[in-house]
């Protein structure tokens, strides 16, 4: 916990995957609110299975990591046409850490360069007894001073978050004969470390000393943090332990001791959490948190309007998974990247202007200029999937990349491959603008086209690509 209270937290400004399930060649910016609309299979969550790989990284090694991804170990590197698998998976993020970072050992523990870049390659080797997994590449660089963030952002942002360095000096490096070095503090001070090829653990695993290695020890608690959200109306429902955990599982499950938990810390929240509810669900008054005092137990139950009370086992999906949403708004430990699957699910689509309202409320704005680069909020981002147009309604061009799967076919090769893209219907302020109209890709189109239909409609008939 810092000094303030606050938590620090990163954000992914941009994720490259190639080799991996169907994503080769993958390179997308990402928001602190971002959407990722497709149909069924077509790839949405391998993006999440790759950031879910790398999360892995400070505390596994690669047999158990490529072991907790969905497929089979192997078959996970990308299909060749000939129906071989690639050999190698490259995956690079560029983090956004906040400027101070609590070290279980060192306290806070201040940074000098809080725009960083993660890369790693993973390779198999066929041997005698079988395939081997090894790490063949890994860098942690500096973002050069004259790079910019992929979206608009304020002065009070920049300055805040984005101190440039004067030095550029990498914290893991690659030497002439191919070994990865790892540098003290950005090489300023020290010797540097060489690390052993062809290991199946990644240097975020092994270098845990934050005094020496401050910057290396920030992406490796960061990427830990990362929370992955699909949430399960029934593990939600059930009474929770009241000596039990307190933070809400990746399902949904412990939603009473975390409501609990953050409404004994911060009474007001009991309120605002209300207020949404309100909004949810007509008819409704008050949230509370009922201690089953001889079951030993905390229960989730609302209270409407003419003073009926309903427990969560007889609440709708939809009430229980904005319930779930609302505890990691209010949650004060929970900042960060989350990544969470299809929120739309058992909600009615004249509510999904209030989730939408909700997630994109819990990230970070980056055109605010109410920052103190004194005392900030530590960085919050939402990556969502979905499927349906009804929340697509509701979101913004900005907000959207389109997920399509593709075959594309080599010179000379059959059969053709299937591949993952991703198609951003704005521009980053990186590259071109990218609006994957039948007709004109310009801005200008796009607004003509929204004055006529709502964007699920246009993205319902094809007229942005990726029809669901």
């Amino acid at each position: 916990m810092l000094s303030n209270g606050k938590l620090a937290r990163p954000m992914i400004t941009q994720i490259e995957v190639d080799g991996f399930k169907t994503l080769q060649q993958v390179v997308v910016p990402l928001r602190p609110f971002q959407a990722f609309a497709g149909p069924n299979n077509v790839g949405k969550s391998n993006l999440f299975d790759a950031l879910r790989l790398l999360s892995m990284l400070p505390d596994h090694d690669l047999p158990t990591i490529l072991q907790s991804v969905r497929g089979d170990p192997f078959e996970i590197f990308s299909q060749q046409p000939d129906g071989s698998h690639a050999r190698r998976m490259s995956f690079a993020v560029e983090l956004l850490l906040d400027r101070t970072f609590a070290d279980e050992f060192e306290g806070v523990v201040k940074l000098k360069r809080p725009w960083l870049r993660y890369e790693i390659d993973i390779e198999r080797e066929d041997g005698e007894s079988g395939p081997r997994l090894q790490i063949a590449r890994e860098q942690l660089l500096v973002k050069a001073s004259d790079q910019k963030l992929p979206w608009l952002s304020s002065k009070a942002f920049r300055e805040a978050y984005l101190p440039f360095p004067r030095r550029n000096a990498p914290y893991i490096s690659i030497n002439e004969s191919g070994e990865m070095i790892v540098h003290q503090d950005a090489a300023e001070r020290g010797r540097p470390r060489p690390m052993r090829r062809g290991t199946r653990q990644s240097v975020l695993y092994v270098i845990r000393d934050a005094s020496e290695f401050p910057h290396i020890s920030a992406v490796r608690n960061e990427l830990r943090r990362w929370r992955f959200v699909h949430l399960e109306p029934e593990a939600m429902r059930e009474p929770n332990p009241v000596d039990g955990p307190d933070r809400l599982a990746s399902n949904g499950q412990y939603l009473a001791s975390a409501l609990q938990r953050i409404i004994r810390t911060d009474p007001s929240a009991r309120l605002e959490i209300s207020s949404w509810v309100r909004q949810f669900i007509p008819g409704a008054k008050e949230l509370h948190i009922k201690n089953l005092e001889d079951l030993h137990r905390y229960m989730v139950e609302l209270q409407t309007q003419d003073n009926r009370h309903f427990s969560s086992r007889v609440l709708s999906d939809g009430t229980l998974r904005l319930l779930g949403l609302l505890a990691l708004q209010y949650d004060p430990d929970q900042a960060g990247v989350i990544c969470l699957e299809e929120p739309e699910n058992g909600v009615h689509p004249r509510r999904l202007e209030t989730v939408v309202a909700l997630l994109k409320g819990m990230a970070t704005d980056p055109l605010s200029e109410d920052y103190d680069k004194d005392d900030l909020e530590p960085l919050k981002q939402i990556l969502i999937n979905t499927h349906s147009p009804h929340l697509v309604d509701h979101l913004k061009p900005d907000d959207l990349i389109l997920v399509e799967a593709v075959t594309r076919v080599r010179k000379g090769e059959t059969p053709g491959t299937r591949h993952t893209i991703y198609r951003p219907l704005v521009p980053s302020s990186l590259g071109p603008l990218f609006v994957p109209l039948t007709d004109e890709p310009t801005r200008e189109r796009l607004h003509q086209l929204l004055e006529e239909r709502d964007l699920g409609a246009l993205w319902t008939e094809g007229a942005l690509g990726g029809v669901p």
